[in-house]
């Protein structure tokens, strides 16, 4: 992947700089502007500007003394033309059949049917190197034994290769496998498809997206979890609150967060 490309991927990875493009599909506005409908400081969304200004996304005219920001669609153009509209025909494909599938049940999709996506990102004090290192050679480290489907698990492992498994490790050759690898691009992306069975709320098909981005020595993990299937509205904020958990703990491990010591009382010292 380009670097250009990466930055579209990474600037429309956070929703308030989707609202800000969205914003700009009705015309150009100054900074202000774009910064009054928004709940955050300034500041914030000054920052998130930055970002759709690096991937040139936006771009800045100057107009007498006002500076106007103006949409720029050709990273957006680019980006559709490498990565869906060569897949367009497979898609295509796939919803015929399920177009067949709902009509020979009586023309309606099931109730149960449903799609769920969750997109959280992290910024983490170290370089993308050791990210990726912790992430796929590291992950028995920090990936906790209860987040494991099974109380023998020994640890989670994550082959990163096109192919590979993540699983948890039974011994003797026993486990639970959640995903199987079909894209990858170490340190950058990794993109891995798993099935749900109705024991783990399913039947349904997820996929999980994780993408890192590095800049001033400190990586942006960006995550994207899709599920679409037979899944309830309730699952939404449950696997929400686990992937919350699992990488805020992931974040701490890479970056060697520990538990503060307990400072002894001033009379302990003195016995010294």
């Amino acid at each position: 992947m380009t670097e250009s490309g990466e930055a579209v991927w990474q600037a429309l990875s956070d929703r308030t700089r989707r609202a800000i493009l969205d914003r700009l599909r009705h015309g150009p506005c100054t900074t202000g502007e774009l910064c009054d409908p928004f709940s955050t400081s300034r500041f914030a969304v000054m920052k998130h500007l930055k970002v759709l200004y690096r991937a040139k996304l936006v771009l800045v005219i100057k107009r007498g003394r006002e500076r106007l920001n103006h949409l720029n669609a050709a990273p957006l153009r680019e980006v559709y033309e490498r990565w869906v509209s060569s897949y367009a025909d497979n898609w295509a494909t796939g919803l015929t059949a399920l177009k067949r599938l709902t009509e020979s049940k009586g023309g309606h999709m099931p109730a149960e049917f449903n799609v769920v996506q969750i997109e959280q990102s992290y910024e983490i004090e170290a370089k993308i190197a050791r990210v990726w290192e912790a992430l796929v050679k590291q992950t028995p480290k920090w990936w906790p034994r209860d987040f494991c489907t099974n109380p023998r698990a020994r640890a989670f492992v994550i082959e990163p290769k096109v192919g590979g498994r993540a699983y948890e490790d039974w011994g003797k050759g026993e486990g639970q496998q959640w995903y199987q690898v079909i894209g990858v691009e170490g340190p950058r992306y990794l993109c891995m498809l798993g099935q749900l069975s109705a024991q783990f709320g399913g039947p349904a098909t997820t996929m999980l997206t994780l993408r890192l981005s590095e800049e001033s020595g400190k990586t942006q993990l960006c995550l994207s979890d899709s599920t679409f299937g037979q899944v309830s509205d309730s699952m939404k904020q449950s696997t929400d609150n686990g992937w919350r958990v699992l990488f805020e703990g992931f974040k701490n491990f890479v970056e060697g967060v520990k538990k503060p010591k307990r400072k002894k009382p001033a009379k302990e010292r003195n016995r010294k």
